[in-house]
């Protein structure tokens, strides 16, 4: 069997001549028509058939709507063919399956027993004639059959059956005043507007719309609204799923429900729905006051990953079973609204936030540290000595740091933040250190009048700095004066603000986010030091500063009153590697930011 469709093909005028005519003289016609008009019509289809099995769509389309001119003078079964063919070239040679479905459901109408041609029969063309089927219903036909010229003399459907503004009775009373749309333009939303009875208003609790396209029998549901005076509801493009079957047309129908749940109203049913003809030479319908305007649902363009999802966006109607696009969640009356506007909705930072926090420091580190201190040889004499001696413990408070966070939010639960630490002791503290006998002598081994120069593990000798050379001079402690004397070291004070301070770039993880509370984990790298003041065995305080490199890990827990202010809580704990180690843990508490 040989099949035609949208892909290139091979001529085949005269299998297909001869499968129109025998097609246009085989069946028998339900009405007279016009001998001559039949004819001619044959010629023209079997005309455009060959043009089309040629790739030639602008003759065959030329060639079909000539022939349709003939139709008040041709009989139903004659113009039956006519639309098939019709949809046949739509479908297979420009894949415009929309336009192709409306002629096969025009041709069933017409005449229920048409069939496609089997030489022309592809599994598009297949498809499409199937939904056609269900599309021409007696509840549809009149309308269908409502855009096109008919034969002289002949009704508007093949039986009985409500026409579109006639839809069946739901054996229940009217919930109000609803006039019914009769067409809509082709990919419009549809607007429905009702207004209840006033005796009816106070006894329902809910109203409801039902739809389906192309006379299908599953219907969706949407919920009426209050709109103006009245009460509206909206088929959107994504919600409603217009844009994305481009229905032929819509059938509906109303229901209005009591709070026990009990049907007490109603326009229409499953079974006898109003239909909306959804055709190109229609025109929009105007919005209703309260309800977004409708619009055209364009077909999605293949880069917009986004469109045609089906999540109504701000200020479009919505269901909470569906919810709403990005950003937004379907508030209270209904409607989409942006999410910091929704009770219970998640509040904070949507990009940008900062966070400055204080607090306090302590860890621990290496256990040996180098402190040089006066000790007593076994003469009992004081000597100043040092070397690498265990502090009490090996744990320190590593000062009062400040904290600065700068934060992006790349996804909903993700940020990446660069961070910043400075102990603030150290701005104001400053660490003693005794200097050595070369740094005393301005770096110069020659007479100091006023200073001895004592040795490491050594005695004082005479006063002044020549008894040693540059290498022991370093090594040496700078005295007032000889410690039998009562000498005292030379003491230098420093702040160490250039060893105060840690850097680290690191991602957050927001894995709460309910209403204003937000909790997270973080982790990632940095460079610094971290001083901590340690006790020593021969009593005073000692300094040391581990670090250089720095793993950065911990909990955090913030909570927003709005998106744009908050508190916030951490407990950052740093691995410090290099000059010494320590773990280091900080109580981070402050404010937050966000933009």
């Amino acid at each position: 069997m040989v099949r035609v469709d949208s892909r290139p093909f091979r001529s085949l005028p005269g299998v297909l001549g001869l499968a129109v005519a025998v097609l246009l003289g085989s069946a028998p016609a339900l009405g007279e028509g016009d001998a001559a008009a039949k004819a001619k019509v044959s010629g023209l289809v079997k005309e455009a058939m060959d043009a089309y099995s040629n790739l030639d769509l602008t003759a065959a389309t030329g060639a079909l709507e000539e022939a349709l001119g003939y139709a008040p003078d041709l009989d139903k079964t004659t113009l039956a063919r006519l639309y098939i063919a019709y949809g046949t070239i739509r479908i297979g040679g420009s894949g415009d399956n929309a336009s192709g479905q409306r002629d096969f459901a025009t041709a069933l109408c017409l005449d229920s027993g048409v069939m496609i041609d089997p030489l022309m029969s592809t599994p598009d063309i297949d498809a499409v004639f199937t939904m056609a089927k269900q599309q021409a219903t007696p509840a549809n036909c009149p309308n269908v059959l409502s855009t096109i010229v008919l034969p002289a003399g002949m009704g508007t459907g093949p039986g009985p059956g409500p026409g579109p503004t006639s839809a069946a009775d739901p054996g229940v009373p009217p919930c109000g005043m609803h006039t019914a749309p009769t067409a809509l333009k082709q990919r419009y939303e549809l607007p429905l507007y009702l207004e209840l009875d006033p005796m009816m208003r106070t006894r329902l609790a809910k109203v409801v719309v039902k739809y389906s396209f192309d006379g299908s029998p599953e219907y969706k549901e949407i919920q009426v609204t209050p709109a103006g005076a009245g009460f509206g509801a909206l088929v959107t493009c994504d919600e409603g799923q217009i844009r994305l079957y481009d229905p032929a047309s819509i059938g509906y129908y109303i229901e209005g429900f009591d709070r026990l749940g009990n049907l007490i109203c109603g326009h229409g049913t499953g079974k006898g729905p109003f239909v909306v003809a959804m055709t190109p030479d229609a025109s929009p319908l105007p919005g209703i006051q309260g309800l977004p305007i409708p619009k055209e649902c364009a077909p999605c363009p293949p880069w917009d990953q986004s469109c045609g999802q089906g999540k109504p966006g701000e200020g479009a109607m919505c269901d909470p079973a569906v919810g709403c696009a990005e950003g937004l969640t379907c508030g209270e009356a209904g409607i989409c609204e942006p999410e910091s506007s929704a009770a219970g909705a998640p509040k904070g930072p949507k990009r940008f936030y900062v966070n400055v926090t204080g607090g306090a420091g302590f860890g621990a580190m290496s256990q040996k540290i180098k402190i040089t201190e006066i000790v007593q040889n076994d003469n009992d004499d004081d000597i100043l000595q040092t070397s690498s001696k265990n502090p009490n413990g090996a744990f320190a408070f590593s000062g009062v740091p400040l904290r600065l966070v700068v934060g992006v939010q790349l996804i909903e639960k993700l940020a990446v933040e660069l961070t910043g630490r400075l102990d603030m002791t150290r701005l104001t503290t400053a660490d003693n250190y005794n200097q050595s006998c070369l740094e005393a002598a301005g770096g110069e081994i020659n007479d100091v009048p006023g200073l001895a120069c004592t040795p490491v593990n050594g005695m004082g000798n005479e006063d002044g700095l020549e008894p040693f050379n540059e290498t022991t001079a370093a090594q040496s402690v700078a005295l007032t004066a000889p410690l039998e004397d009562g000498g005292k070291a030379v003491v230098k004070s420093t702040k160490h603000i250039a060893k105060a301070w840690l850097v680290n770039a690191r991602a957050r993880f927001n894995f709460l986010q309910k209403g204003g509370l937000r909790m997270s984990v973080f982790g990632g790298l940095g460079y610094g030091h971290i001083i901590y003041m340690v006790p020593s065995n021969a009593g005073g305080t000692y300094y040391f500063q581990p670090g250089f490199f720095n793993i950065e890990v911990g909990p955090g827990l913030a909570y927003y009153f709005t998106d744009n202010v908050g508190l916030t809580v951490e407990v950052p704990i740093d691995v410090l590697v290099g000059d010494g180690w320590a773990v280091n843990f900080d109580l981070a508490v402050g404010l937050s930011f966000g933009f």
